[in-house]
């Protein structure tokens, strides 16, 4: 079992969070610094001048000032950071050619931003052939994988920080010896980032993908990005860059999931974008996934938000995890950027995707 840990409210430090985003900008693929920092950019046709859905996402501990950067080509990104949000404009032989401009979406109407179905207007991938959540039928094709190998899942985290991610609780784990994955349907190894959780309005409709129309109350998704990449923003712009295992979340009368308390308490800190703060309560991840990992659907396709990037393996446990009545109540009423956050799942797509069942019985895979 995890040390359990309570920290006095002095210990407690809450942060602003700046990020510097870069969306639809015409530029070459690379990576570029700002102030210092890497910086992940992925587009093309600078001569055409066209929005080739570009985009970018990079932390900053204190707010970012004036900075120029050079992706290279002969390309200069000029980019001046506002508090959370950023402009830029690419130069062509000292013209300025282009710009760009983070976009606010949304999961629900009335709040005068992009919604689901308008994100492709300014996120094109959202509109492409391999997009995510999809339903899983619960007669898709069966087939035998080698076993999905875990390393260090019971390893302390050197740090755990919850992040006020717009729309979303986010974990991020840093640790002194990665959490890995391997074996399954991953071509190479994977190592962890973060979780977080998709909730609905109510339990009948709170997870992205469902099973054969059935939705489920909640639903966490631990990310990993491969170990070839420098990290997850690298990764999703990498074709199989990123694989994300969903844990469907069982609504229980009781009891609570203890695993998420501190999480739900410290809800109530971080209630502007951005801002972030450390949880004392260094949970292994192993106790966020299921016991049976062997058992799970799988499909290639996307984020579920925008850019929308088609460069994610989904991995679907059947095993669900419990998650109390009382807790899906203090996840609707995270504090976002319009008030309550009451749902913020993105609908399913209706792609037409290879969907496999998977099962590793020792028939299988010589065990």
């Amino acid at each position: 079992m995890p040390v359990r840990l309570t920290c006095p409210s002095e210990m407690r430090k809450v942060v602003p969070y700046f990020i510097a985003s870069l969306q639809n900008t015409s530029s070459p693929r690379g990576t570029f610094a700002l102030n210092g920092t890497p910086f992940i950019i992925n587009g093309t046709d600078v001569e055409n001048n066209t929005v080739s859905g570009a985009q970018g996402l990079q932390r900053f501990d204190k707010q970012p000032s004036y900075s120029e950067v050079n992706p290279g080509d002969d390309i200069k990104l000029d980019c001046k950071i506002f508090n959370k949000r950023g402009t830029c404009s690419w130069q062509k032989d000292n013209k300025t050619s282009g710009g760009a401009h983070g976009v606010d979406f949304e999961y629900s109407p009335g709040f005068k931003a992009l919604v689901p179905c308008q994100w492709a207007s300014e996120y094109p991938t959202c509109g492409g052939s391999h997009q995510s959540p999809v339903d899983l039928p619960a007669c898709a094709k069966e087939v035998c994988q080698p076993p999905l190998r875990f390393t260090n899942l019971l390893g302390d985290p050197e740090q755990v920080e919850l992040i006020h991610m717009l729309h979303t609780p986010l974990v991020k784990y840093h640790m002194l010896e990665p959490i890995k994955v391997h074996g399954g349907p991953l071509n190479g190894s994977y190592i962890f980032d973060h979780y977080n959780v998709r909730w609905g309005e109510d339990a009948k409709k709170g997870s992205e993908h469902t099973l054969g129309g059935k939705s489920f109350a909640g639903e966490l998704q631990l990310v990993f990005y491969k170990d070839t990449t420098n990290g997850f923003h690298e990764a999703i712009n990498t074709t199989d860059g990123v694989v994300i295992f969903s844990v469907w979340l069982e609504e229980v009368r009781y009891p609570d999931n203890s695993y998420f308390d501190e999480l739900l308490g410290m809800m109530d800190y971080i209630t502007k974008p951005w801002s972030y703060t450390d949880l004392c309560e260094k949970i292994p991840i192993k106790y966020y996934l299921p016991e049976d990992r062997q058992h799970y659907y799988t499909y290639k396709g996307s984020l579920t938000y925008p850019p929308c990037v088609e460069t994610v393996i989904w991995v679907i446990f059947e095993e669900t995890l419990p998650f109390s009545h009382y807790q899906f109540i203090k996840l609707r009423r995270m504090i976002g950027v319009r008030g309550s956050i009451s749902t913020n799942i993105r609908p399913v797509q209706q792609n037409k995707l290879e969907i496999f069942k998977v099962h590793t019985p020792p028939a299988c895979v010589g065990e």
